[in-house]
């Protein structure tokens, strides 16, 4: 099995242990070897739905792949994307963040420098001028915008391949390398299966027209311009430029979250298809895919009933991960909305999937600072706490074993922004640690590979996801009338509390509704929600045992995406269902295949009876031990005969009280079956 849950962060979350040192120099491979043979990065990085790091940045709200971006090594496609008409005024533009200016690792030599570049792709949802693309936020027409905008997005990004090495190589652009004009092909390189979505989805926009009037053929214009640049680039491949290296092959990272991910293993997909192996007479090869809980919904999404979000370009066969691309995919394992599904990677020995705690954006990023009384801390200081910022030192780790080219925290050092990027607050990774050790299911030796350190189990992601999200709803449960009081919501800041705490009220009022209405079996809850509630939710709403040290991450990490979100109708989705997941075939994970026999569950709940036995334990030792100190301390301030005497009833009240209090939670605990 592929899947594993998270390690514990290490106190340098962005430091490489001794076997990732040399997994990754092996990666590097002969890079500025004695042969004078050059290679050539290209990093490309899409966003992911509403993610567009111009407008986040300075809100401390840009994602983890626009962090990524940043420190990848090289020279930008553009400093930065146009992000509004022209028609606004100077002032409607401030606060924009454009990007930081181009750095390399200390090793690159400055003769080499301009063998590294890198392509940002803002997420759907956001204007890219460039590609015609003028759209807001996505909102209920999301999966139509991404059936057109996000296929536009990939062929553009592919067509920056060959500029990036006409001008890596040649030392000039290309001629068609303005954006404008890379933009129009890109729109007349559509897919007709993706106009066809588009327009089941009634959405026969301008720039869907001129889709369907002028497309070319995608393949077509990408081997052609392949084919042009082979003869002016084939004397430095052959090594024949005096004072040049020679030009051994191009080696390309490709980073992507949410319906980015999707984007990005599309273009890896058609990369793939277009050029195979070599491009312009140079080797091809694709060093790392980093992908953030991939969600397609392309078309009419999942969240309509009889949908699946796969139109158009995010058909299952160009979302397939090769066997022979190395790719680490980071999942969420509290993420239960149901436009949201999860496209799983599958296993293989080059593929790495890890379930982090939270929802969605907790592992892509993209919350600002102190939203719903999470990460409270103004700036940098509430950055610094957020959930997503553990996942994003992984995936820079993972990249960087891979052999990708990103500036060391050394090299960050020279830009406060960058190193404040990945920077994590201490008591963030206290807390994410306290949930990961206590709900581990057991511990392995590293088998290597792609798991060089990791001591997690390997399970399936629908085991993974009913243990971590069991947790959850026994959280939830406690809380239930009462989840807009949690003393960080309404600590958090005036201008962000007053709606976090309706849209809390409003989706506790939901929950609460629906669990009725599952209870009841009413006619309109459809049969696939009612039976998930039949065959395992309902047993674990009612008899989950919350491990204590689990809270503390729920009360002041994680995120609630559904409370955000604020769409979608409890009666078909809700809090009481399982995430849906889309394994690699495309085909549904089962989650329910069969009227659970409980050994899944009783199994859980003994660990989590046993932890919370054990917790009270200890607990009552403490109280004990905090009692014996204050009667002997007492003792020794040799205070007056009667009040000594006091002092002394008082203490063995007290600890005769801690007893029958530990002995009615210790029964509690055990009667729970």
């Amino acid at each position: 099995m592929s899947t594993r849950f998270a390690e514990i962060c290490p106190a340098n979350p962005l430091k490489l242990g001794g076997k990732e040192i040399v997994e990754r120099d092996k990666n590097l491979g002969d890079l500025s070897c004695l042969d004078c043979n050059q290679d050539i990065f290209l990093g490309f990085f899409f966003d992911g739905t509403n993610n567009n790091k111009y407008y986040a940045t300075e809100k401390f709200s840009h994602s983890n792949v626009a962090r990524l971006y940043e420190v990848y090594a090289g020279y930008p496609s553009a400093e930065q994307l146009k992000v509004s008409n022209k028609e606004l005024k100077a002032q409607e533009l401030k606060g924009l963040k454009a990007d930081e200016k181009a750095d390399w690792p200390a090793a690159v030599p400055p003769i080499e420098k301009c063998f590294y570049r890198k392509t940002y792709i803002p997420g759907v949802g956001t204007p890219f001028l460039e590609l015609g693309d003028e759209s807001g936020m996505v909102d209920d027409t999301g999966g139509e915008v991404a059936a057109l905008c996000g296929e536009v997005r990939i062929n553009w990004a592919l067509l920056q391949i060959t500029n990036h090495l006409h001008e890596a190589i040649l030392g000039s652009p290309h001629p068609s390398m303005a954006l404008k004009a890379d933009g129009k092909l890109a729109q007349k390189m559509l897919s007709s299966a993706s106009v066809v979505a588009a327009n089941a989805a009634r959405m026969v926009t301008p720039l869907a027209r001129v889709f369907m009037s002028e497309r070319v053929d995608r393949f077509k214009v990408l081997r052609e311009r392949s084919e042009q640049l082979r003869p002016l680039i084939a004397p430095f491949i052959q090594g024949r430029v005096q004072g040049k290296p020679k030009i051994k092959r191009v080696r390309i990272a490709v980073f992507g979250f949410s319906r980015g991910a999707a984007a990005a293993r599309v273009f890896v997909t058609w990369l793939k298809q277009a050029y195979g192996s070599e491009i312009a007479g140079l080797e091809l090869k694709i060093d790392f895919l980093g992908i953030f809980d991939t969600v397609a919904s392309v078309g009419l999404a999942q969240s309509m009933p009889t949908q699946d979000g796969h139109s158009g370009w995010a058909s299952a066969e160009n979302l397939k991960v090769a066997d022979d691309v190395r790719c680490v995919h980071l999942v969420a394992a509290h993420e239960v909305r149901g436009s949201f599904p999860l496209d799983a990677i599958g296993s293989g020995a080059l593929h790495k999937e890890v379930m982090y705690p939270g929802v969605h954006s907790d592992v892509g990023g993209g919350y600002e600072p102190q939203e719903q009384g999470r990460s409270i801390g103004v700036g940098v200081v509430g950055d610094g706490k957020k959930l997503s910022q553990i996942p994003l030192a992984q995936m820079y780790r993972e990249a960087l074993i891979a052999g990708v080219p990103l500036l060391t925290p050394t090299d960050m050092k020279k830009s406060p922004f960058r190193e404040q990027n990945f920077a994590i607050d201490s008591a963030t990774i206290k807390i994410f640690n306290q949930y990961v050790e206590s709900t581990k299911a057991a511990k392995i030796k590293p088998v290597g590979g792609m798991w060089l350190t990791e001591t997690q189990p390997g399970e399936s992601l629908q085991v993974l996801s009913r243990r971590h999200y069991g947790q959850f709803l026994a959280w939830r449960k406690q809380r239930l009338g009462r989840i807009h009081l949690l003393p960080e919501l309404q600590n958090s800041p005036h201008s962000l509390k007053g709606d976090a705490i309706k849209d809390f009220q409003r989706e506790d009022e939901n929950l609460a509704k629906e669990l009725e209405l599952l209870k009841s079996r009413a006619t309109m809850v459809l049969g696939e929600k009612q039976a998930q509630w039949d065959t395992s939710i309902q047993f674990i709403w009612n008899q989950e045992v919350l491990i204590p040290e689990v809270v503390p991450l729920f009360e002041t990490l994680m995120h609630d995406s559904k409370a955000w979100f604020g769409r979608e109708p409890y009666r078909m989705w809700g809090y009481l269902r399982w995430r849906k997941i889309y394994l690699a075939d495309g085909k549904v994970a089962s989650q329910t295949a069969e009227k659970t026999d409980d050994s899944e569950n009783v199994q859980r709940l003994e660990k989590a009876r046993k932890a919370q036995l054990e917790n009270e334990r200890i607990t009552h030792e403490a109280r004990m031990r905090s009692l014996e100190e204050q009667r002997s301390g007492g003792m020794k301030q040799q205070q007056s005969g009667k009040d000594m005497s006091e002092f002394l009833r008082i203490n063995q009240q007290q600890r005769q009280e801690e007893l029958l209090r530990h002995q009615h939670v210790m029964k509690e605990i055990q009667a729970r079956k």
